[in-house]
């Protein structure tokens, strides 16, 4: 096999740290014998901190696919000052090492460290730093994409969160730094439609107002077992993730909720919105059920109007179905469902009565129910 040796170049405060990584290509097999993609890391770090698990997190993903060769990267601290920490230069070390062997690599990475400290970033702090740091995160990545991002952090408020998203009003794009979409993934108008009134000129519409994270992560190398191993250890079990096809990126979402599992909006977080079509004008807009002791719900599922001057619908977490005034908004009688209605309510007579029936199926955080419930008037 071939050894090559490359030195990580010192970042940030080090001074007199440096590393060397050697990798050797042993025993290549052929892909398809059941030896692919035995990638072995090895960090001599012997000041107590061990860089193995930075390095093979971030390398592992960027042999190319098929690549079946046991390779062994092996890297040792020359030399070391007590007080920074060597593991991200053994990152770039071992990166260098790969990429400049004849081991097939998609392209090469370095690693830093970042805390914050009273409320400033700091990149690659000191043994002395980190113990009044609030966060400690290690990034790899290259000029064009992030690989890994793992560490830590004390509970961080929501107002720091929100500052350090993309924001430039509603719609701003998705972005790899994370961006606030406000309306969120969920609307906004939502795929339940409208409810149109021709006789009194109204399109009734059922918004959300919750705010969503929305991120891009360079598809390339990108390590979906770790990031998911992330999230969980902070308690983020509610991110979505997916490819986006025909793009270099792939894309997570989470709605953002406080502390006590509401939005970090003000109420009302869902509204039913009555349009004037012919001017424009919002005619009268007014909170759709209610989400944990507070005004609105978010909500999924359509609307639907009557000759008689009403508006059903379901949508809510509230298990619920509501009847609302078309001409002024105001809620006139609800029913309580055995789980939330994700649908559109109809309509129709039978018997010379009218009938409004409603399946409530629930699902995920609208519980859990298969019922179809029809409601009349008595007789």
């Amino acid at each position: 096999g071939e050894t090559v040796i490359a030195i990580g170049s010192p970042l940030g405060d080090f001074k007199n740290s440096v590393t060397a990584g050697v990798v050797s290509a042993l025993n290549r097999t052929v892909p398809g014998s059941g030896q692919e993609g035995l990638i072995q890391t090895d960090a001599a770090i012997n000041h107590g901190n061990s860089g193995g698990p930075i390095v093979d997190r971030s390398c592992r993903p960027l042999f190319p696919d098929g690549y079946g060769y046991e390779t062994q990267l092996i890297i040792n601290v020359i030399s070391f000052d007590g007080q920074n920490d060597p593991d991200v230069l053994a990152l770039t070390a071992g990166s260098a090492t790969i990429w400049a062997s004849d081991v097939p690599f998609n392209f090469p990475i370095a690693g830093v460290r970042v805390g914050r400290i009273e409320g400033k970033l700091v990149v690659n702090p000191t043994y002395k730093q980190r113990e009044t740091s609030d966060i400690d995160i290690v990034v790899a990545c290259s000029k064009e994409a992030i690989v890994m991002v793992e560490g830590g952090a004390n509970e961080v408020a929501e107002p720091d969160i929100l500052a350090a998203l993309r924001n430039e009003g509603p719609f701003t794009p998705p972005s790899i730094q994370g961006t606030l979409s406000q309306p969120g993934n969920i609307g906004g108008a939502h795929w339940g439609g409208v409810a149109i009134d021709e006789r009194h000129g109204l399109a009734v519409v059922p918004v959300n107002r919750v705010p969503a994270i929305v991120q891009l992560f360079v598809a390339l190398g990108f390590n979906y077992d770790s990031s998911k191993t992330v999230d969980a250890s902070r308690g983020l079990t509610d991110f979505e993730y997916t490819n986006m096809r025909g793009t270099p990126y792939l894309m997570r979402r989470r709605i953002i909720l406080g502390p006590t599992g509401l939005p970090c909006t003000p109420p009302p977080f869902g509204a039913l919105v009555a349009v004037n079509l012919g001017t424009g004008a919002i005619q009268w807009n007014v909170p759709l059920g209610t989400f944990g002791g507070s005004p609105g719900s978010p909500n999924l599922g359509g609307p639907i109007a009557t000759a008689g001057g009403l508006v059903f619908i379901g949508a809510t977490l509230d298990h619920a179905l509501h009847a609302f005034d078309i001409e002024s908004g105001r809620e006139l009688w609800t029913a309580t469902l055995p789980a939330g209605a994700r649908a559109t309510p109809m309509t129709y007579e039978a018997g010379g009565r009218q009938f409004v029936v409603i399946a409530a199926g629930g699902s995920d955080v609208w519980g859990t129910g298969d019922a179809i419930i029809a409601f009349a008037l008595p007789k």
